[in-house]
């Protein structure tokens, strides 16, 4: 799979994750108005000599039900809603990083040729089982494993895996904010049932968040860290394009002398 392919499958994935954030808010919204669209049905049965009292009467209680379950959501501009968004936008985007650098090193196998790389020791009975791809993501796996990249936080986990690779440059100082934000808030929610913790305190003080408060995903602040995702995954490409061509550049040196 070409890189260009990877990142259509993770467009498309970013594009249905939006889509369905929306059409959930416009649910949602719908069930919360729900008892006085009953009582709507209600006049028109009357006016058309429809109405059953027993039955208006049970529609209207389970309308009643389901609004009170959900208009705290609605009327909090949809906070939980958001947060299962960014827990998916986090998750894509270490899915199409790893996915791209894999498939740019299945392209370009001598990019391996690391002090880093070289130092990674592997299991050569079970390297040797693998097919290529295979191989390559295990590659992979050792780099983060000696890197420490998933002990790192925000772009740091991906940044070891590319300085591992010699494939070096900095990244704004708001991208980076913004992975921060992103990688710490989808691990509050996925580990600490969305309470900060001394961690999201430390590393995102900007937020001002303390210790033990809610965390909550609105809108502007979900719209601001998904767009970080396309983004960096620019970055990263830009990064290895400019790597390949100095990798061209270096193998055709020989054949020019």
């Amino acid at each position: 799979m070409a890189i260009d392919d990877v990142i259509d499958r993770h467009a498309e994935f970013a594009r249905e994750n939006s889509q369905l954030l929306h059409l959930s808010k416009q649910g949602l919204q719908w069930i919360s108005r729900q008892p006085a669209a009953m009582l709507a049905v209600d006049n028109w049965e009357r006016v058309t000599e429809k109405y059953d009292e027993e039955k208006a009467k049970i529609r209207r209680e389970q309308a009643q039900l389901a609004a009170a379950s959900v208009t705290p959501e609605v009327d909090a501009g949809f906070p939980l809603l958001h947060a299962h968004a960014t827990v998916s936008s986090w998750s894509m985007l270490e899915s199409c990083v790893e996915s791209v650098i894999l498939e740019w090193l299945l392209a370009n196998p001598r990019a391996l040729q690391t002090d880093s790389v070289s130092k990674i020791k592997i299991e050569l009975g079970q390297y040797e089982g693998l097919d290529p791809d295979q191989r390559m993501r295990y590659i992979i796996d050792e780099i983060k494993r000696s890197t420490k990249a998933d002990l790192k936080i925000g772009a740091g986990r991906f940044e070891a895996i590319l300085d591992a690779l010699e494939i070096k440059t900095s990244i704004s100082q708001d991208l980076k904010k913004k992975l921060m934000e992103l990688s710490q808030i989808r691990n509050i929610l996925v580990h600490k049932a969305g309470i900060a913790d001394r961690r999201l305190v430390e590393s995102c003080p900007w937020l001002r968040f303390e210790i033990g408060q809610r965390v909550r995903v609105d809108y502007p602040m979900y719209k601001e860290i998904e767009a970080a995702v396309p983004e960096y995954v620019g970055t990263v490409v830009r990064r290895l394009k400019e790597r390949t061509a100095a990798l061209e550049a270096k193998a055709a040196k020989p054949n020019d002398a």
